[in-house]
């Protein structure tokens, strides 16, 4: 359970000051997230400021190698998450390419210059990132297949403000609350699509993609996988299901520290 925490907002802002500050309360506050490694980028351009923030829980790769902001001159990748297929995606698509480490984030940043947004679907895992592209003015943030890893956007006449945890998004917003997301959270127990308890607030939704140009504001949101609606029904496989019940929780289990295991029974489970 890694964190991230950030925002790019024009320079010329009379709030830029209290922005700064509260990105480092709430930088702090996330520590709970990564306590292995803490890191901060902090960027001065022509026109806006940018402030970054990386809280790293290490699972993959406990060396110092692993301990960094994966950047470059042009891209900034922040990454919560575990990537389980990297070690086929470095062998297929980068298997000439030297890596400075053996993080599944190394590969992700490497994956993402190379191909953009377009093979996404490709990456399996639980994972939420935001990439900067500081030429284009692009930021891009996506979610996994089900929203399993969170993060939270507040866009304001100033720039844009994001977080794996909500507070610090609620802390630049006004405040409002959503009546309606409200009643909603109270009936079911979590708020629809991409709202949140305050207005103007909102989630990255799972299986999206959502990019904002910091320059012009302007965003395109789209879905890189889409779940068939069709009541189709297919003949039970034990067999299949068996292969690939035991492919996922391989896959679930490449790690470089102690893995554990939580069995439970009932109905719920």
């Amino acid at each position: 359970m890694c964190g991230f925490i950030g925002y790019i907002s024009l320079k010329n802002s009379n709030k830029i000051s209290d922005y700064y500050k509260k990105f480092n309360f709430y930088f702090k506050k996330q520590k709970f997230r990564g306590p292995d490694y803490s890191e901060k980028v902090f960027l001065n351009k022509s026109k806006h400021q940018i402030c970054l923030g990386f809280n790293r829980l290490t699972i993959i790769d406990q060396s110092k190698n692993g301990n960094k902001i994966f950047r470059n001159n042009r891209f900034i990748l922040l990454f919560n998450g575990e990537i389980y297929n990297f070690k086929k995606l470095k062998y297929k698509y980068f298997e000439s390419d030297s890596f400075e480490s053996k993080t599944d984030t190394e590969l992700l940043f490497k994956f993402l210059i190379k191909f953009g947004y377009s093979r996404v679907n490709e990456l399996e895992g639980m994972f939420a990132f935001a990439l900067i592209d500081l030429k284009k003015k692009d930021i891009i943030f996506s979610r996994d297949y089900t929203g399993i890893k969170p993060l939270y956007y507040h866009i304001n006449s100033d720039g844009i403000f994001f977080s794996s945890d909500a507070w610090f998004t609620y802390s630049i917003s006004d405040k409002e609350i959503d009546p309606y997301s409200c009643k909603y959270f109270f009936q079911f127990g979590f708020t629809p699509k991409a709202n949140t308890l305050i207005k103007k607030v909102k989630k990255i939704l799972p299986r999206n993609i959502l990019k904002y140009n910091y320059s012009t504001c302007e965003t395109k949101e789209t879905e890189y996988f889409e779940i068939p609606y069709n009541k189709n029904h297919y003949k039970f496989n034990a067999e299949i299901l068996e292969n690939n019940l035991s492919d996922t929780i391989e896959k679930n289990l490449i790690s470089d520290t102690k893995v554990g295991i939580f069995l439970s029974g009932g109905i719920d489970s």
